[in-house]
């Protein structure tokens, strides 16, 4: 399988170990419930019954069945991470270094552009004070105030900058791209990617 198809199968992973768990936390699972109708003790003429409580399961298995299953999921996915890891070893890029730069080059870009964005501007505020008049009492006026917000960098620097980033991580997203869909990783699946949780538990049961 190629990497980008190995990702996915270790997705799928992912999710079908989190189901197992939810199987094995779900008390229809890991609990049976019976009652006991004690009416003879109470009335000579009556019969005692037992009846089971216990909710109809989804798929004939207990809690200890889907453990067993869990374990077997663990153990691929372990597998499936080695085999991942020996085919990047053996790529000509670090992926993974790859991966976390791209994501970095690629924020940088972003507040770059936004910052390069910003324009000057003038704006007419209001202020208060006060002042005597001519009888000696303190009156209260307003008076403008002008704003003046100027940009203090240089815009078309930084501009180049963020596009010349952004050029960089479109680069090296196309490269990963490539690698993705070449890279082979050695490894021969259990499942397939789009057989649900119950095929596969039931298969495995």
């Amino acid at each position: 399988m190629y990497l980008k198809e190995a990702f996915r199968y270790q997705n799928y992973l992912t999710n079908m170990i989190n189901t197992s768990l939810r199987y094995i936390g779900d008390s229809t699972y890991n609990t049976k419930v019976t009652q006991e109708h004690l009416r003879k003790k109470a009335n000579a003429e009556a019969e005692d019954e037992t009846i089971d409580m216990t909710t109809e399961r989804r798929i004939k298995c207990n809690a200890g069945d889907v453990v067993h299953f869990l374990e077997k999921l663990l153990d691929e996915k372990e597998k499936l991470t080695d085999a991942i890891t020996k085919a990047k070893a053996s790529c000509e890029i670090d992926i993974d270094a790859a991966v976390a730069g791209n994501k970095l080059r690629q924020r940088v870009a972003e507040q770059l552009s936004s910052v390069a964005s910003i324009r000057p501007k003038e704006v007419i505020r209001h202020g208060s004070a006060y002042k005597f008049n001519a009888d000696g009492n303190q009156m209260p006026y307003t008076y403008d105030i002008k704003e003046v917000t100027q940009i203090d960098f240089d815009r078309k620097e930084m501009k180049a900058i963020a596009l010349r980033l952004a050029g960089e991580a479109d680069k090296i997203s196309s490269d990963l791209d490539r690698t993705m869909v070449s890279l082979v990783v050695e490894f021969d699946p259990a499942f397939g990617v789009n057989e649900t949780f119950e095929d596969i538990l039931e298969s495995f049961l």
